[in-house]
């Protein structure tokens, strides 16, 4: 039995991108990473890729795990056939492949600097984990990268098979300027429902925690513009919540929807962040980063015809 399965969902895709390192430097999460495992290939015969992972609660248990990859020119990756290969790296000069999944991409809202390369991969146990990306580049090069990350035993945000938390989020009702809860431009229409009420009501729940104006990558815009599209799509199926993160940038003060969601043991927490909800109220799918709506859609789709989540999707 292989240590680590890939899904025969495994999907992949939006790389590159970059949450903007080419313009901001790493992700935020990127200090996560320990330094990768030595390999095998002679000088020249690969050309050296970097990449970061994308967020950084890995669990044991079923993830959608992601990464942003550069190239020699500190440039997102595009148009490239990604292949990522997973390591057991309990002994870093033994490294275990275990499993791999072949990467399509996919670009959030066609933004050129925004997207990663996903696969959905379920980790067995906690500990030091690596994944090699190998991406056959449209010049006829194959690139290479890899890095190391930790696994927990587990998640230290909501994740699926959790109830999802019933947060009493403000609604447009509730604001005289939509502004309070929207840094878009303008603001997107996700703010009619709250959570709590929404689960309440059995309804099937999306819910996209991003702060277009302040985001500390250039992902969350895109992402949701991706969020509004399969809210305009799924009107009247299932239910849409955009949360702003910052109730107020300046001091550093979240919304609590973000406190009771996405901050960590740590005290950090990451953004843009997508949730499925399922009508009973618990969590059918997550996704960190820069999320296309081909990767939501079939989750989206599943709670929409009432699926609800099981241990072995």
């Amino acid at each position: 039995m292989p240590l680590v399965r890939v899904s025969r969902r495994a999907l992949a895709g939006l790389v590159g991108a970059a949450l903007a390192v080419a313009a901001c430097g790493p992700p935020p999460d990127a200090g996560v990473a320990a330094s990768p495992w030595p390999g095998e290939e002679q000088p020249g015969e690969f050309v050296p890729l970097r990449a970061y992972p994308v967020g950084s609660d890995w669990f044991v248990g079923e993830n959608n795990f992601g990464v942003a990859l550069l190239g020699e020119d500190g440039l997102p990756i595009r148009g490239a056939a990604v292949t990522l290969a997973f390591y057991d790296l309990r002994d870093r000069e033994r490294p275990l492949r275990v499993g791999e999944a072949a990467a399509t991409e996919s670009v959030p809202a066609s933004d050129p600097r925004v997207g990663a390369y996903y696969a959905r991969v379920e980790f067995p146990r906690p500990g030091l984990w690596g994944a090699e990306i190998r991406a056959a580049l449209q010049d006829g090069r194959t690139g290479v990268a890899r890095v190391a990350f930790a696994v927990t035993a587990k998640p230290s945000v909501a994740a699926p098979g959790q109830p999802a938390p019933r947060s009493d989020n403000l609604t447009a009702a509730e604001v005289a300027d939509l502004r309070v809860i929207d840094s878009g431009n303008p603001p997107n229409r996700m703010h009619t429902w709250k959570i709590r009420d929404a689960i309440a009501q059995g309804w099937p729940l999306v819910v996209v925690f991003a702060t277009p104006a302040y985001c500390t990558s250039m992902a969350c815009g895109p992402v949701v513009e991706e969020v509004q599209a399969l809210a305009d799509e799924y009107d009247g199926q299932v239910a849409f919540v955009h949360i702003e993160v910052w109730a107020d940038p300046a001091a550093g003060q979240v919304h609590r929807a973000v406190r009771e969601w996405l901050v960590r043991s740590d005290g950090g927490f990451s953004e843009p962040w997508v949730f499925i909800v399922d009508r009973r109220g618990i969590i059918f799918d997550r996704w960190a980063g820069p999320v296309s709506r081909e990767l939501l859609e079939p989750s989206v789709a599943a709670v929409a015809r009432g699926e609800v989540w099981e241990r072995s999707r």
